[in-house]
């Protein structure tokens, strides 16, 4: 397993490790040890949910899809590597991670000091990254902190009321951008797929159905039982929840067959996963249940009369490629 806990060059008290920023009003963000900018305050940081990052992303998932989904497996806290970026109301800015000095260092329980902090308001950015070359070399905002990242926090404080503050932080992939890969392992869970049916597969937009960039793979292979290596790969994806869909086509009509499912890529995330492929050749698509139809409150149109209708249903059918809605 990877440490994410750099040389420390601080001093250790109870569980919380110390380090130090240096004035830097001018722009680029320098760090060295001692008293930083000549302050005498400092912030004991926490990282709230430093168990509970896995049980988050569930719970994201459990929101996005109910029903189904394809998702890979939660971040490990203990394999990330940490940046901090602040800057205080006055100009000062600070930027530690584990190759500066003195270095980011974050306990094992989630929780680290920076000491030396000028007495007044300060905005910290904290940036966790699965990599420590992905780590930005210097930053002068937290929107520097974004590149690369695959969890980020932000917390604000005002230094000039107490020596020592508590900060807590909650780490979020929210309005993260860093691309994830993808590489499932399709089979057909037992049944044989058919002489003249070609196989294919892509993630597409769950408002607009357009591919999302170049995920469609074409002449899959699809084997009673799970491959050994993956037969369908992307290799760049915007994080993000789609729609996986595989399309069976018999050659000599072009007759079309769906299944699909929930995909969900988190920032930086490699998902790698084995997806069994149920038999839909033939099968028609099931009924939905629980629909309703609900005027929206307060949405009259200009002409009288005229209402927005909100239309909702429960989805647990996998073989349908879209829904037709016939109004009369």
């Amino acid at each position: 397993m990877k440490k994410f806990i750099g040389v420390a060059a601080g001093i250790l008290f109870s569980a919380a490790i110390f380090t130090g920023c240096m004035n830097s009003l001018a722009g680029d963000a320098t760090v060295s040890s001692g008293s930083v900018l000549g302050g005498d305050r400092s912030i004991s940081a926490t990282i709230d949910n430093w168990d509970e990052v896995a049980d988050e992303q569930e719970a994201v998932l459990s929101v996005l899809a109910p029903a189904r989904s394809i998702i890979g497996d939660a971040y490990v806290v203990t394999d990330l590597y940490f940046a901090l970026f602040g800057k205080a109301s006055t100009g000062e800015t600070c930027f530690l991670s584990p190759s500066t000095t003195p270095a980011l260092s974050v306990a094992d329980d989630g929780s680290f000091s920076v000491t030396g902090l000028t007495a007044t308001a300060w905005e910290f950015a904290l940036a966790a990254y699965s990599e420590e070359t992905d780590i930005p070399a210097s930053a002068t905002s937290a929107a520097d902190l974004k590149t690369g990242a695959v969890l980020i926090s932000y917390a604000s404080s005002d230094l000039s009321v107490s020596s020592n503050t508590a900060v807590p932080f909650t780490l979020k992939a929210n309005d993260l951008t860093t691309e994830g890969t993808v590489a499932l392992s399709l089979y057909s869970d037992g049944w044989t797929l058919p002489e003249g049916y070609t196989v294919k597969a892509g993630i597409y937009d769950m408002t607009t159905g357009s591919v999302i960039g170049s995920s469609e793979v074409d002449s899959i292979t699809l084997e009673t039982a799970a491959p050994s290596a993956a037969n369908y790969s992307v290799t760049t994806i915007a994080p993000g929840t789609y729609n996986f869909i595989v399309t069976i086509t018999k050659t000599a009509t072009s007759k079309e067959y769906y299944w699909s499912d929930t995909i969900t890529i988190y920032p930086g995330q490699d998902l790698a996963e084995t997806v069994a492929i149920p038999n839909v050749i033939g099968t028609l698509p099931g009924d939905v249940t629980s629909f309703t139809a609900s005027i929206v409150s307060d949405s009259e149109d200009s002409v009288p009369g005229y209402y927005t209708v909100e239309l909702k249903w429960t989805d647990s059918i996998s073989n349908e490629r879209y829904y037709e809605i016939q109004v009369v």
